[in-house]
């Protein structure tokens, strides 16, 4: 889960540490509030006849208002076994290529719509999900219809197909001209041997010259199913209206019968890296260094366990290599770094990793220091101060999800998709401990667990052996 946006402004948090009250849960009917008192933050939720998650959070006098509707269909969903013992394998890239496609309607694309209405549409795929969603001031029912329209209704033309093929094209081939970008892809190649998350979610050129309407098709007819999605809304709307109204466009425009039970077919990926190094040259001023540790993560990992972990890694790297520490001020003082320098962990279905690095002057330094701080660490055990400003950052962190209409949505579509409770965050994270940190950094950051990726500037023969 990524509590990406991170404000109420609420009492001390430590200082009532065991004071938490989970949050409450009342049912009207077959909506149910769910009040997190601690913050004063409330969300209405329901699962209509037909499957769809709908998630209401009233924010009363926000003059903006969001609606997401998000499927569990992502990158890394390629291969399935259908009923019957039908197998099914959709090009690399088919996610992200329907994600764009989807816009496109017989009566033009549905991103004028929304924009005739003054609101901003976007849509954004990941390695395990595609979400598509809207802010707008006004025409709230309109602007609904409309994304309920562009996700539950298909129209696939081989001509706009060939069209947006090339515009992907070009999506995939400007993306090789950022060394960060290049570096990262380079990175997950090191990493994994068989996985899909090594490609790019865009896919490849070969997967998308295989695309056609009939794959986009059958990924829309098999994933996007009311019972595979949720609707997140936020914005100053009444709960039970919004309801009742998603009710009454998911009657209209979602299929009503499932496609049957599908099962999504996961490579053999080995535990061990790939390989520990990979480097390349491009056009760049400076090079582009990233370390990694490629963590042992399973598909039967409950959601609670997977943001416990996520928690924990990002407390290490940021007690490690945090801007406000010492050792970035001297990383950043000594001219080794600049300012793309971070340091992040990430884990969705049955992949996790951390990675560590950016721009840097002297790559070799830069490996050496990362090793060193890491070495450190492993032996200085945490303290009990360091840890808890670390979760007071954190909580800032979590607040801020709470800011704006945007961000309470994703914040709860987020929790959705990690089977978790946004509310119940702030208990688990304070009951994380410096000893669960020290065995959580053992068991990740193994010196057989990484991988150095490297991006030279083209015509500059680096020296950089990343040992």
């Amino acid at each position: 889960m990524v509590l990406r946006r991170v404000s109420l402004v609420m009492q001390p948090i430590l200082e009532h540490t065991l004071h938490m009250k989970t949050a409450a849960r009342e049912s009207s009917g077959k909506i149910k509030r769910i009040v997190a008192p601690r913050f004063g933050e409330e969300r209405y939720e329901t699962t209509l006849p037909c499957g769809l998650f709908v998630s209401v959070a009233p924010r009363r006098g926000f003059a903006g208002k969001f609606a997401m509707l998000g499927f569990k269909f992502g990158a890394i969903d390629q291969m399935f076994e259908l009923p019957g013992n039908k197998s099914v394998r959709l090009p690399e890239g088919t996610a992200h290529f329907l994600e764009h496609q989807l816009f496109k309607k017989k009566d033009g694309d549905l991103s004028d719509a929304f924009g005739a209405r003054g609101a901003v549409s976007n849509a954004q795929t990941t390695h395990t999900t595609t979400s598509f969603h809207f802010e707008g001031v006004g025409a709230f029912e309109d602007n609904l219809e409309t994304l309920f329209r562009l996700g539950f209704e298909p129209w696939f033309d081989k001509a706009l197909v060939d069209v947006e093929r090339g515009i992907i094209v070009q999506e995939l081939v400007s993306y090789r001209d950022h060394p960060h970008w290049m570096s990262y892809q380079s990175l997950m190649s090191c990493m994994y041997h068989r996985h899909p998350v090594r490609v790019d979610i865009v896919g490849t050129e070969e997967s998308l010259a295989r695309m056609t309407p009939a794959a986009l098709s059958t990924a829309h007819s098999l994933f996007y199913h009311p019972a595979n999605a949720g609707l997140f809304v936020s914005g100053d709307v009444d709960p039970h209206d919004t309801v009742e109204l998603a009710h009454e466009l998911a009657t209209r425009f979602a299929r009503r019968q499932l496609p049957g039970t599908i099962k999504r077919i996961r490579v053999d990926e080995p535990a061990s890296i790939r390989r520990a190094k990979d480097g390349r040259m491009m056009q760049t001023a400076l090079p582009h260094v990233l370390v990694g540790y490629k963590d042992a993560v399973s598909e039967s990992m409950g959601g609670e366990e997977r943001l416990r972990r996520e928690t924990e890694v990002g407390l290490v790297l940021d007690l490690m290599y945090g801007r406000g520490t010492a050792f970035f001020d001297a990383l950043y003082g000594d001219g080794v770094v600049t300012g793309d320098f971070s340091a992040s962990y990430h884990t969705e279905a049955d992949f996790g990793y951390a990675m560590v690095g950016g721009e840097t002057t002297n790559p070799d330094e830069l490996v050496r220091r990362l090793e060193q701080r890491l070495a450190e660490f492993l032996r200085r055990p945490v303290t009990g101060a360091d840890l808890e400003r670390k979760k007071r950052k954190i909580f800032g962190r979590f607040l801020r999800n709470f800011e704006s209409a945007e961000a309470t949505a994703f914040a709860h579509h987020d929790a959705w998709l990690s089977g978790v409770d946004v509310f119940d965050f702030p208990r688990m994270a304070e009951s994380i401990t410096a000893a669960e940190l020290l065995a959580a950094a053992k068991k990740l950051f193994a010196p057989k667990q990484r991988c150095v990726s490297l991006v030279s500037p083209r015509g500059k023969r680096s020296r950089a052996k990343y040992k």
